[in-house]
C-alpha cells in the first residue's frame, strides 16, 4: 500500500491554506487552524479514502464502495451529492469560490497533487521506511540519524487508524478501515521499537520507557514491548516500576488470552528480581547520582559486609584477566554467609572499570534445562545490543537461534533460521553451540575485559559445565581477557547433602579436577566472623557502649553474617534497639535497659524460613539423624546419635560419618 504522493505547484499552494488530515487517531480535517466539520460520515470517508489510495479512483468502484446495497443510478446520485457537500465544506473553509484541493472528471476523483495536502501518515511512514532500513543495515542505535524523524511520527500517533469510525451500512469501506488499521498499527510498532532501542542505546531511559509505554498502549498484548519497558526501568535502577509493569504483563495476558507471559518475559522479571541493575555504558563515566538517604535498617544490611581481604583477592584476579590472563575464581561459602554482599560489591567496581558483564543464574529446579544460567546471561546481554550480528558473524546465528529460540521474534531482521532442527545432543552440533558462545565472549572481551558471573554453581547442569570447560581451553588459547566468577554453597560440594541432579556435587566436584587441568581456579572460602571481629563491630555501632550485648549477639549468632543481620534487625523491630542517626547514612544504637537479653532471644522469621527451606530438601533418614543431634545438642556422639535416631543399620552405608 502506498500512500499518494504530493508534487507542490507552488503558484497554486501560495493561494490556497493548507489541508491537514489526520488519520491516526479519530478523523480530524483541519484548513489551515481551522477544524473542519461534515455533514455526513460519508463525506468524511470520502476524503480520508481519497488521501490514502493512490491516483484518481473511479466513479463507480467509489459508489459501489460507499453504498453497496443501491442501484447503480442512486448510488451514483449520492456519490455527487457527498462530493457536492465535501465542495461546500472546503469552500466555506477556504472562502473560495473554486478550492483546489479536489481533481474531479466526468469518470474519477481525486485529490489535486499540486494542492497543499498534509497527511499524519505521510511522515510515519517515511520514519517506518528509515526504521526498517536501519534494521536491515544492522545500523547501531547510537549512529542511528533517525531520531527526530522517528520522533516526529510518533507525536502523530493519536490512537489507532479512523479510531471509533465506522461507516455501518458500507462494509468494504469499514474492511478497507480494518486493513489499513492493521498496516498502520504494525508499521507505528516497528518506530516505536527503533526509538527505545536508539532512546536505550543514549542512556535516554525515561524516555525509553515513555516510549516503550506508548507501544503497549498501542499494542496491549505485545510482551516486547513489556521487557522493553522493564529493561529500561531496570537500567534505570527503578527495579519496582520493572517488577510492575511485569505483574501488568501478566495479568493483561490473564485477563485477554487466559495465559501466562512467555519464557523470555519471566526470565526477564526473575533476573531483575535477583540482580543488580546493569551500569548501562554511557553512565559508567557520568558524575556520580547523590546518595539516597540510608535508613537504619539499610544501615544494618551493609554493617557485615565489608570482606576486604577477599574483594583484594577478587580484584588481583580481574587485573590478570585484563593482562590477556583467563582467570577463574571459585566464591564458596554456606547460605547467608555474604556471597551475594561480595560478589555485588565486585561487580559494582568492575563496572566502574567499564568491564563487559554476563551474569547469570542457576535454580535447583532449573538443573535439567540445558544451559539454563548461561542462556539467561546471554538473553540479558543481547537486549543492549542492536542486533546479534554486532556481536557474531553470520555463520554462528543458526545455533545461537537454538540456544535462543525467541532470537528472531525481538531481530527480525536476522537472516532466517535453517528448516532442520538443531540437534544438540550431536556432537558435532554441540561443538557448534560451544563454538558460537566462546565467539560471542570473545568479541565481547575484545571491547572490554569480560566477567562472567555464575551464581549458585552448585545447581547447573552438567551441559553447561560442558560449554564452561571448552570456553576456558579456548580462552586460554587465545589469551582472552574473561575472568569467570562462580560462586557456590561450599555444602554443595559434599554429594551427602544435596539432591542429585544432572550436574549435581558429584559433577561439579569432577568438573573442577577437569578445568584444573587447563586453568588454576582461585578458590575463595567465606567463614563466620570471628568472635572478636563480630563484638568490634557490633560495638562500634552502639551508643552508650553495651559489651555485654555485644557478646551476647555473637554468642546467639556464632558469627554468621545472615544470622547477625537480621537478629539485629530483628531487635530493631522490637524496640530492643533505639536508632539515632549521627550523620548522613551513619546510625547508632541504644539497647533498651529495660529488655532482659535472655528473655529477647528468638530466631528471627527470615532466618526460620531459610533453615526450614533446607530442612525440606532432606531425606527421611537424613532428617531423623538431624532430629537426633538436635535432641542431643552438646552430648552428640557417633553411637547416642545411632541409638536415638534407629538408623545403626544405616551405618556402612555412611563411610563419610567416620
Amino acid at each position: 500500500m502506498s500512500l499518494n504522493s504530493v508534487t507542490r505547484d507552488h503558484s497554486l499552494a501560495d493561494q490556497t491554506l493548507p489541508l491537514h488530515l489526520f488519520a491516526l487517531g479519530p478523523p480530524e480535517v483541519r484548513l489551515g487552524e481551522n477544524l473542519l466539520t461534515f455533514p455526513t460520515r460519508k463525506t468524511l470517508a470520502l476524503l480520508f479514502y481519497l488521501a490514502l489510495e493512490a491516483g484518481a479512483q473511479p466513479r463507480e468502484h467509489l459508489a459501489a464502495l460507499l453504498w453497496p446495497e443501491a442501484s447503480p443510478e442512486r448510488s451514483h446520485a449520492s456519490l455527487r451529492n457527498t462530493l457536492g457537500r465535501l465542495h461546500t465544506v472546503l469552500r466555506q473553509a477556504s472562502g473560495q469560490a473554486h478550492p483546489l484541493y479536489l481533481s474531479v472528471t466526468h469518470n474519477s476523483l481525486g485529490l489535486n497533487p499540486g494542492a497543499e495536502i498534509i497527511l499524519d501518515l505521510q511522515l510515519v511512514e517515511r520514519a517506518y521506511t528509515l526504521a526498517r532500513a536501519d534494521r536491515s543495515s544492522r545500523m547501531l542505535p547510537e549512529g542511528s540519524a533517525s531520531l527526530p524523524l522517528l520522533q516526529s511520527a510518533v507525536a502523530c500517533q493519536r490512537g489507532d487508524f479512523l479510531a471509533g469510525f465506522s461507516l455501518g451500512d458500507a462494509p468494504a469501506f469499514d474492511d478497507w478501515a480494518v486493513m489499513q488499521r492493521e498496516v498502520w498499527h504494525r508499521r507505528l510498532g516497528l518506530i516505536l521499537d527503533r526509538l527505545s532501542e536508539i532512546q536505550f542505546s543514549r542512556g535516554e531511559f525515561a524516555g525509553a520507557a515513555e516510549t516503550a509505554s506508548r507501544w503497549m498502549a498501542l499494542d496491549a498484548l505485545n510482551e516486547v514491548a513489556y521487557r522493553c519497558k522493564m529493561r529500561a526501568h531496570f537500567a534505570a535502577g527503578e527495579r519496582g516500576q520493572a517488577l510492575e509493569t511485569y505483574e501488568l504483563c501478566r495479568a493483561t495476558l490473564a485477563a485477554e488470552l487466559g495465559i501466562e507471559p512467555e519464557p523470555d518475559t519471566t526470565a526477564l522479571a526473575e533476573l531483575i528480581r535477583t540482580q543488580a541493575p546493569p551500569v548501562h555504558p554511557r553512565l559508567r563515566r557520568t558524575a556520580p547520582q547523590p546518595h539516597q538517604p540510608i535508613t537504619s535498617v539499610a544501615f544494618l544490611e551493609n554493617l557485615f559486609s565489608g570482606r576486604t581481604r577477599e574483594h583484594q583477592v577478587l580484584v588481583n584476579c580481574f587485573g590478570r584477566a585484563t593482562a590477556g590472563q583467563p582467570q577463574l575464581v571459585v566464591l564458596r561459602g554456606e547460605a547467608g554467609i555474604g556471597k551475594t554482599n561480595l560478589a555485588r560489591k565486585f561487580i559494582a567496581w568492575t563496572n566502574t572499570r567499564g568491564a563487559e558483564l554476563l551474569q547469570g543464574s542457576a535454580f535447583e529446579s532449573g538443573s535439567h534445562l540445558p544451559f539454563q544460567p548461561l542462556v539467561d546471561a546471554l538473553r540479558l546481554r543481547l537486549e543492549l545490543e542492536n542486533s546479534p550480528m554486532d556481536l557474531l558473524d553470520e555463520v554462528w546465528l543458526p545455533p545461537l537461534s537454538q540456544l535462543l529460540p525467541g532470537l528472531h521474534e525481538n531481530y527480525p531482521g536476522l537472516p532466517p533460521a535453517p528448516k532442520e532442527r538443531f540437534h544438540l545432543e550431536a556432537e558435532v552440533s554441540k561443538t557448534q553451540l560451544f563454538e558460537t558462545f566462546t565467539q560471542l565472549t570473545m568479541r565481547l572481551a575484545k571491547r572490554a575485559p569480560l566477567v562472567l558471573f555464575l551464581d549458585d554453581l552448585q545447581w547447573t547442569d552438567s551441559a553447561t559445565l560442558d560449554l564452561l570447560h571448552y570456553a576456558i581451553r579456548r580462552w586460554q588459547d587465545s589469551a582472552a581477557r574473561v575472568l569467570i566468577f562462580a560462586s557456590l554453597r561450599s555444602e554443595a560440594l559434599h554429594p551427602m547433602t544435596q539432591p542429585q541432579t544432572a550436574g549435581g556435587p558429584q559433577g561439579l566436584n569432577e568438573w573442577l579436577e577437569r578445568v584444573t587441568r587447563e586453568i588454576t581456579p582461585v578458590h575463595i572460602e567465606l567463614e563466620p566472623l570471628e568472635e572478636l571481629e563480630t563484638v568490634q563491630m557490633v560495638s562500634s555501632i552502639l551508643s552508650p557502649p553495651a559489651a555485654d550485648f555485644a557478646q551476647w549477639v555473637y554468642d546467639e549468632t556464632h558469627g554468621q553474617p545472615f544470622y547477625l543481620k537480621e537478629t539485629l534487625k530483628d531487635l530493631l523491630e522490637r524496640r530492643v534497639l533505639h536508632p539515632k542517626q549521627r550523620s548522613e547514612g551513619q546510625w547508632t544504637f541504644a539497647v533498651d535497659a529495660e529488655h532482659d537479653l535472655g528473655q529477647a532471644v528468638r530466631v528471627p522469621s527470615t532466618v526460620q524460613t531459610v533453615i526450614r527451606a533446607r530442612l525440606n530438601r532432606l531425606s527421611p533418614n537424613a532428617s531423623s539423624l538431624l532430629a537426633g543431634g538436635a535432641v542431643l545438642e552438646q552430648r552428640i556422639t557417633f553411637e547416642r546419635l545411632g541409638a536415638i535416631s534407629n538408623l545403626s543399620e544405616a551405618w556402612p552405608y555412611l563411610p563419610w560419618m567416620n
